[in-house]
């Protein structure tokens, strides 16, 4: 397989499965609770921007990986939960748990997921496969990080796709991120503040 992913801690993958027990616990149950039954799949890094490191230049050098994404399924219903990825000596399972989404958004990363498996297959070159997602942008994109010169870095819009169809490069998607920061920038910068 061309595209790679980095192996979690462990213990993002126990914080993951005791957190949803936690949340999927039946409390009818007699015998002490049923958890719902899911599928969980490999994490893939989570990286994010704020707004002034996506107006720069070098935003994508200033990424900073902030939890594991897990993938999961649980019959037809798609989520996907995130845990942080730094852990202090002190931290709880619920304190490592930073969130869990279904709809529409998970849907989407998981159709972008499955067509970059599709087309990236090719044994002759090598990627790092990533998520990034800029809130205050409204952008996140599956992020194939090329591992040799030749391999071009990719990104695949499931957030925010009014910019982006299909397959981006990384040029086209700074700019477009660069482009967005700047115009927010703006608009905050020219909203007055009233006081009472």
């Amino acid at each position: 397989m061309s595209v790679e992913k980095r192996t979690a801690p462990e213990a993002t993958l126990r914080a993951l499965t005791n957190v949803m027990e936690d949340i999927f616990q039946s409390p009818s149950d007699a015998r002490g609770g049923a958890v719902t039954s899911f599928v969980i799949y490999e994490p893939i890094p989570l990286y994010t921007l704020d707004l002034q490191q996506a107006a720069g230049a070098e935003a994508l050098k200033q990424a900073k990986q902030i939890a594991w994404r897990y993938i999961l399924h649980s019959g037809s219903e798609r989520l996907f939960a995130d845990i942080d990825s730094e852990e202090g000596d002190n931290s709880s399972d619920s304190d490592l748990f930073s969130g869990l989404t279904e709809g529409p958004v998970a849907e989407a990363l998981e159709k972008q997921l499955i067509e970059v498996d599709f087309e990236e297959d090719s044994p002759d070159k090598n990627w790092e496969l990533r998520i990034i997602e800029i809130p205050s942008i409204n952008v996140g994109a599956i992020w194939l990080l090329g591992q040799t010169a030749q391999t071009p870095t990719k990104f695949y819009s499931y957030l925010g796709t009014a910019d982006f169809s299909g397959q981006t490069s990384e040029s086209d998607f700074i700019s477009v991120v660069n482009n967005r920061a700047v115009e927010r920038l703006m608009e905050g910068s020219n909203r007055s503040l009233s006081t009472p």
